[in-house]
């Protein structure tokens, strides 16, 4: 969808864009992210469009995506293309799917891997990961409750494994997992430095007593 306003922000972003991304052949992320940059921008101006630095932060987040995109592993780059030509292909009735905990399931996601031929002799080749985020010990709400997020919970795991698992996926076997995108921890920054004492709720906000 073309609108005037987020792709004209779009444009400024690929003129200011590093130059080390600027050199690389990035035809099909451009067209993915002209594609969809109505959706990523409304979102992101939903939450930071009060921000002095949105624009920045703006540009921050295409750089990151692009660099991650030219970093992928090659079998990812190619599943991606593959998924290009058939993008209905989660759709397909060969996909069997089972969502678990790693520490419950196998203990961390080191386990995890090594009961991938038992996963696949039950017919299983998609692997929902629930939510692995760093979460308080003992008040994680299910790996809902994230305490940081750029870091996996050390009970079943490092960055590292996430990567290792990813590269693994193929065009039969493939990994997704849970992301809690609403930082719920009292331990995170933002709520720690939201005033106190807080501010009345806006009508329609729900609010529960501790314990409830």
């Amino acid at each position: 969808m073309y609108e005037q306003v987020s792709h004209s922000l779009l444009n400024e972003i690929l003129d200011r864009l590093k130059p080390e991304i600027r050199r690389q052949d990035l035809r099909h992320f451009y067209t993915r992210l002209g594609a969809n940059f109505y959706a990523i921008y409304g979102l992101f101006h939903l939450l930071y469009g009060h921000r002095g630095d949105f624009r920045e932060q703006m540009l921050r987040l295409v750089e990151v995506m692009a660099d991650q995109y030219i970093t992928r592993a090659d079998a990812l780059e190619r599943t991606d293309k593959e998924r290009e030509r058939d993008h209905n292909w989660f759709l397909s009735p060969q996909w069997v799917g089972m969502a678990l905990y790693s520490e419950g399931f196998a203990t961390d996601l080191n386990g995890v891997k090594s009961k991938l031929p038992y996963l696949q002799e039950l017919g299983v080749n998609m692997v929902h990961l629930m939510p692995i985020l760093r979460c308080p010990e003992g008040a994680s709400d299910g790996g809902y409750a994230v305490s940081d997020f750029r870091q996996i919970s050390p009970r079943i795991g490092k960055l590292e494994d996430i990567t290792a698992r990813a590269n693994a996926s193929t065009r039969t076997t493939t990994t997704c997992s849970t992301t809690a995108t609403c930082p719920t921890c009292s331990r995170r920054p933002c709520p720690r430095s939201s005033p106190r004492p807080r501010p009345a709720p806006s009508p329609g906000t729900r609010r529960w007593a501790s314990g409830s």
